[in-house]
């Protein structure tokens, strides 16, 4: 490999293996998450996020709509192989638009709802996993009004197999089959409720406090969130007249997108604003307008990807915000408390990326995200494990700081047997440390760093000795990097850290001997990014070179 800017070899791009879906789950009884491949489950290109859902006995059912439009149902379980079928080459169902919806009952009855490009809700059933499906036209059977949204259909013994829908005309549509073998029934949930009209799917969930009444929340055509509900104070057998609440004009940020609920009896969604911020939103009642908001974009710093929809799904310590980010890692973010947003897609047994927003259910207490796959975080082993090892000391992950809080005291340094240990606990010693973090970093992975130093600047040094560096501020960036800042003449590095995330020209780094912009946080390891890279500076700095492993 040659040594120059933009000439490095570390620009080959490698084809990533062909993997469907990623399956991240989280124990019933704690422990962190972990990610395996829905093994058997078909390789689909999808066009939207799969949706997914399980029953009391652990079958899993995975839908997906491909970018013909096809429909495509993985069943199996949560560890075990998929079988696939599409439903429009086994059974002639129509093609679908938008995002289809998975319901399964307590016995493994399954059942797909989408909209298809007549704007026809289509349910396709099965009575018992792995049997034969059948089809049904409801918008036909019913005589009713077309779709202008995908179906929602919630889970939970309170929501038996019923779907909710805007209709073309702005209002809201419910469906459920009356009874085994009976016709289908179009309803107005709301019973007749005048509101403004809506746009894009409804949420739908229990009231906080009132298990009977329903509460539905909608985007109108303004990007107002509108809350509608029949809840009624008093005993908790009872439900009243339906009422529209209007959430943004009581103070809740207007959206540009669907608001997505977890469905159930927790009363939390999340949806995106104009700008593009996530907002996690809470409802304490439905009777008086009480909710609050959280700025998770704010709150976290997370740089979601422009096209992805976040969703609320079941974590460890409560309903958090699942997000896919600019660089395709999967963020989990808590709706109450702490400002850190847990990136979940960097695991060791699969270490890929997401290229989609999640579908999520809980199978025993255990919660189950899919995701559709981007291929691995990084195009070779060594890369990986490169920013696997530098990750797990990061804000999202381990948390590392320097003890005693805002010393120079870190393990890295005293590794090398460099820097001072006075005032430092044992194992720990102090300097100036981000390079000593890049290079046990490296050389933790496998790499031999010979003449790397405490002085960030011979990182380019090694890598002009090995002919892998790219000096200035015109390179192309691969994770697994070394990226130095400073100047070539005279030859000064000011800060290195370890790219770890690569979209387009903008990057992902972790440093070690940086600052965070957490209260209380002293100096750590830090992830930060996505930035351009380029035009990036450290202490007044600019790129030195870019160096590769």
């Amino acid at each position: 490999m040659l040594v120059g800017a933009g000439a490095s070899g570390a620009s080959v791009q490698h084809a990533p293996p062909s993997v469907p879906f990623e399956v991240f789950v989280h124990p019933a009884h704690g422990g962190a998450w972990s990610a395996h491949v829905a093994v058997g489950a078909k390789d689909l290109q999808g066009a939207a996020a799969p949706s997914v859902t399980s029953s009391k006995n652990g079958e899993l059912a995975i839908v997906q709509r491909t970018l013909a439009g096809h429909v495509e149902v993985s069943e199996g379980t949560l560890f075990g192989r998929f079988t696939s079928v599409d439903l429009a080459s086994s059974v002639a169902a129509p093609t679908a638009v938008g995002r289809a919806a998975v319901w399964m009952g307590s016995h493994g009855q399954t059942a797909v709802w989408y909209r298809t490009s007549a704007g026809h809700l289509e349910v396709a059933s099965q009575a018992v996993q792995g049997g034969a499906w059948t089809t049904a036209d409801v918008t036909a059977l019913t005589g009713g009004a077309h779709l202008a949204s995908d179906p929602t259909v919630p889970v939970g013994a309170s929501f038996p197999g019923v779907g909710y829908a805007v209709t073309s005309k702005g209002a809201v549509a419910s469906f459920r089959p009356a009874g085994a073998g009976g016709a289908w029934v179009q309803s107005d949930p709301t019973n007749g409720l005048s509101f403004p009209q809506l746009v894009g799917p409804v949420s739908v969930f229990r009231a906080p406090g009132m298990p009977p009444a329903t509460v539905l929340l909608g985007t109108t055509s303004y990007g107002d969130v509108l809350e509608l509900s029949n809840e009624l104070a008093g005993p908790l057998d009872a439900v009243g007249p339906w009422h529209a609440m209007d959430v943004t004009q009581l103070g809740a940020p207007g959206t540009a997108g669907p608001v997505i609920a977890s469905g159930g009896s927790v009363p939390d969604a999340t949806y995106r604003t104009w700008s593009g911020d996530v907002i996690a939103l809470r409802l304490t009642s439905g009777l008086d307008g009480g909710f609050t908001t959280s700025d998770l974009t704010v709150r976290t710093e997370l740089a979601v990807d422009s096209g992805a929809i976040p969703s609320i799904v079941a974590g460890p310590q409560g309903p958090e915000v699942a997000a896919r980010t600019m660089t395709g890692d999967l963020t989990l973010t808590p709706v109450l408390g702490g400002p850190i947003a847990s990136d979940v897609s960097f695991q060791s047994a699969t270490a890929q990326l997401v290229g989609s927003d999640v579908g999520s259910t809980t199978i025993a207490g255990a919660e189950a995200l899919v995701a559709a796959s981007a291929g691995p975080i990084a195009s070779t082993p060594l890369r990986r494990r490169i920013i696997l090892r530098a990750t797990s000391y990061d804000q999202q992950h381990g948390f590392f700081e320097t003890d005693p809080n805002g010393s120079y005291c870190n393990p890295f340094t005293a590794a090398y047997g460099r820097g001072s240990t006075s005032g430092c606990r044992h194992g720990y010693a102090a300097e100036e440390w981000c390079s000593d973090f890049a290079q046990y970093v490296w050389q933790t992975s496998g790499i031999q760093t010979n003449g790397i130093t405490g002085w960030a600047a011979t990182f380019v040094q090694w890598g002009a000795a090995h002919h892998h560096v790219q000096f200035g501020t015109h390179f192309t960036a691969q994770p697994g990097d070394a990226i130095v800042w400073g100047t070539r003449s005279p030859l000064y590095g000011t800060h290195v850290a370890i790219i770890v995330g690569v979209k387009g020209r903008s990057i992902d780094v972790v440093g070690g001997d940086s600052w965070g912009n957490l209260p209380g946080y002293g100096i750590g390891v830090w992830r930060t990014g996505p930035f351009p890279g380029g035009s990036s500076s450290v202490n007044g700095y600019p790129v030195l070179g870019v160096v590769s492993p």
